[in-house]
């Protein structure tokens, strides 16, 4: 049941997108750019760990907003 809905979801999916990269260049210039990003193994470690950083930086402004409620 899970497999033929993950199934005719995907078929959707595709039905839509391959004539979207046929018919779209600015489409087919964003994949071809993410390919790249992706397969640049150093800006991709740079991205992760500046993501890591921003979500270890909104952690601690959530933590010190809310020592400040209980605390203050």
């Amino acid at each position: 049941m899970i497999a033929t809905l993950f199934q005719k979801v995907e078929l959707r999916f595709w039905d839509f997108i391959i004539p979207q990269l046929t018919e779209s260049p600015w489409l087919r210039k964003t994949v071809k750019a993410a390919v790249n990003f992706y397969h640049n193994d150093a800006l991709v470690r740079q991205v992760a760990l500046i993501a890591m950083l921003a979500c270890a930086g909104f952690a601690t402004g959530i933590l010190a907003f809310t020592l400040s409620r209980i605390l203050g």
